[in-house]
């Protein structure tokens, strides 16, 4: 069974299913830790041992990469993307579960690069988020206006988290890219046009390369993770 403080490891690109994993996690009691599916199979193997995740959500694309040699013990598969999972969730939409988490458990757990020794996981708990989010929503937004938010952040990152939950906390429309779909100028631009794109978070180093000019309803602009220069 599931507890609060139990961590459920998720393996998944951006897609609409790593968001409903990310919320089902939650709803459940648990915390989650994303994992990125272009890491080392010894990353992805040092995490799943160091939160003693039981559980794994990913991509069907992505099995082979639990499948280790040697393979790990004890954690079970659930491929998101499967019909017969979407069947089952289909089947059990009419579920509501009352989340027995509590504000001081645990929401996700992030790993860092581990550049400078062994990664480390930086617990966060649901106080930390709910706190985080509604400053930002009562600092730059108003409550009577309506919000497209852009994800443009990766899902290891606290970044997505922000944006993911002040949409959900607020009723802004949440709009799903990928590093892909950037490499398309054109494709790109319309795409955030046609979807209203009024806010974006990213870096320093992203937005650079961002023609502002052609994001025709963009309002905020929010930066971090990185020195931001005067140019």
């Amino acid at each position: 069974s599931i507890k609060p403080n139990d961590i459920i490891a998720l393996l998944q690109h951006k897609t609409e299913w790593m968001i409903i994993s990310i919320l089902s996690v939650w709803k459940v009691g648990a915390a989650y830790v994303p994992i990125d599916p272009s890491y080392p199979d010894e990353r992805i193997k040092f995490i799943l041992n160091d939160t003693k995740s039981k559980i794994i959500l990913l991509n069907k694309e992505y099995s082979n990469k639990i499948l280790l040699n040697p393979p790990l013990n004890n954690i079970n598969i659930i491929e998101v993307d499967d019909i017969e999972i979407q069947i089952k969730l289909n089947e059990m939409s009419y579920l509501n579960l009352e989340s027995i988490a509590k504000q001081n458990n645990l929401a996700y757990v992030i790993y860092t690069s581990g550049t400078t020794g062994v990664p480390k996981g930086v617990m966060i708990e649901h106080k930390g988020v709910i706190n985080l989010i509604l400053t930002i929503r009562e600092s730059y937004f108003s409550s009577d206006n309506f919000h497209s938010v852009l994800l443009l952040a990766n899902y290891i990152f606290d970044a997505s988290v922000e944006i993911i939950l002040l949409c959900f906390l607020s009723k802004y429309k949440l709009v799903l890219t990928s590093f892909f779909d950037m490499l398309n100028e054109e494709k790109f631009y319309n795409y955030l046009n046609k979807n209203r794109i009024s806010y974006i978070h990213t870096t320093p180093s992203v937005i650079k390369d961002l023609k502002i000019e052609q994001l025709l309803n963009l309002k905020y602009i929010n930066l971090g993770g990185e020195k931001l220069n005067k140019n």
